[in-house]
């Protein structure tokens, strides 16, 4: 492997009237609710008799000044990384290097304020679609069963050997990430409720999604089949092509050039041992490319891509609390630090937007004390993390041989639930892969 990045801090933020000191303490308000029912065996975790959960989401404010904690308690190095060749729709498929062969670097350079148009004046998003680009080549889920490959191909190696003893939790910055997302989602309408697994392997816990019908990572809803006649899945991996495209046509012109290059999900993974406070957290994270212009060190040279409606941007609620919110959590586990933003209109992007992954919460906090509205608070985020991960802990007992363990939580509820089910009875928990065994060494 190259050399990684030593430890670093992320994410820093001066303090302000949403921001929460790690001695803050207080009476927290009036939160918002959540859950969903009982599906009996092998199902959904159900709730107890009584109805009442063993994690309440509300008052939501009481993880930001409760639990104290705050984005300095917060450290993200690299420990490795991988490119993965073969078919990434079959993960039996794939090899994993020691390499970054498969990391994409950005090959525009946009502005650090403002907007930047992009060569030729447009980028059609639906250039190249294909039926034959599959919902599995455009999402990869397969990230924890992968990265338990990796770990068993690399436990000679030096940093791997010096986490088995420090790592807590072991999951992707997806699934983490969208369990962040849970304390704002509870009554936006987006979920029927939220489920996600846990298993316990050398005292080390996995977290993952259920493979499972009307499951959707963790969240409790049908994914609706592919549609020929809707690309708008499609647009945001074209998007990463057209940033980081590398052909030219005989005229010099990189608009065209990205009809050549592979649309799909990335095949580049970050492997990074996050600390939050007490909690080691080993994740496997998705690389969209890398920032060549960046003088920052791996992993804060990574940079994520993404698309947004131009009609969003004077819309504090879908900019500020709905985006904005999204690319926060979606990034600061992984240590990323950039974004960059495809403006477009019906699928065609004219200019982009860059911003660092560190000042989103600042520009969100400014609109804030502008509108008088608090859309969200990254220290809600993490403390619910936080606070969420330490319940998992007290209920994940029994080794994975045994038993496995769902956690829900229902959208009128009013928070999660557990449940231990005997692993030969459990459906869905595909992270069980024979690599399991020799997980860590």
């Amino acid at each position: 492997m190259d050399a990684v990045e030593p430890l670093r801090r992320v994410d820093a933020l001066p303090s302000g009237p949403l921001i929460y000191s790690n001695r803050s303490r207080g009476r927290g308000g009036r939160g918002d609710r959540g859950g969903f029912s009982n599906r009996g065996r092998g199902g959904a975790a159900g709730h107890s008799s009584d109805n009442t959960s063993e994690f309440p989401l509300h008052p939501r404010s009481r993880f930001g000044k409760a639990v104290g904690i705050t984005r300095v308690d917060l450290t993200v190095r690299e420990v490795g990384f991988y490119s993965m060749h073969g078919d990434i729709s079959d993960e039996s498929t794939l090899e994993l290097r020691n390499d970054k062969s498969f990391l994409r670097p950005l090959t525009l350079k946009c502005a650090t304020s403002g907007e930047t148009p992009v060569p030729g004046g447009s980028w059609n998003l639906d250039q190249g679609f294909s039926q034959k680009t599959t919902d599995e080549r455009v999402r990869f889920r397969s990230g924890i069963p992968v990265l338990m490959k990796w770990l068993k191909d690399n436990a000679e190696d030096p940093r791997i050997q010096a986490l088995r003893e420090q790592v807590d939790f072991v999951s992707t910055n997806g699934i983490l990430g969208d369990l962040m997302k849970v304390a704002y989602q509870k009554d936006s309408g987006y979920s029927d409720g939220w489920i996600f697994a846990a298993a316990k392997v050398k005292d080390k816990i996995i977290i993952s999604h259920i493979a499972r019908e009307n499951l959707d990572s963790i969240f409790n809803r049908k994914v609706a089949p592919a549609r020929t006649d809707d690309h708008s899945a499609f647009w945001g991996r074209r998007f990463e092509v057209y940033m980081t495209q590398q052909r030219k046509d005989e005229y010099g012109d990189r608009r065209d050039a990205a009809e050549f290059e592979e649309v799909g999900a990335p095949r580049y993974r970050s492997v990074v041992h996050a600390k939050l406070r007490d909690l080691n957290l080993l994740l496997e994270a998705g690389v969209d490319g890398a920032d060549p212009f960046s003088q920052e060190g791996y992993p804060q040279k990574y940079v994520d891509f993404t698309i947004m409606p131009t009609y969003f941007l004077p819309n504090p609620r879908k900019f500020y609390q709905e985006r904005m919110f999204r690319w926060w959590v979606s990034n600061v586990l992984a240590g990323t630090g950039s974004v960059r933003v495809g403006l477009h209109e019906t699928g065609v992007v004219s200019t982009i937007r860059a911003y660092k992954i560190a000042d989103i919460p600042q520009h969100v906090r400014e609109k804030s004390e502008e509108n008088g509205m608090a859309y969200w608070d990254p220290n809600v985020c993490l403390g619910f993390l936080y606070a969420l991960l330490k319940y998992v802990r007290t209920k994940v007992v029994k080794d994975y041989n045994s038993a496995v363990y769902e956690f829900s939580c229902a959208k009128d509820g009013d928070g999660f639930v557990s449940k231990e089910i005997p692993t030969q009875e459990a459906a869905g928990h595909t992270y069980l892969t024979d690599d399991i065994s020799s997980f860590l060494g």
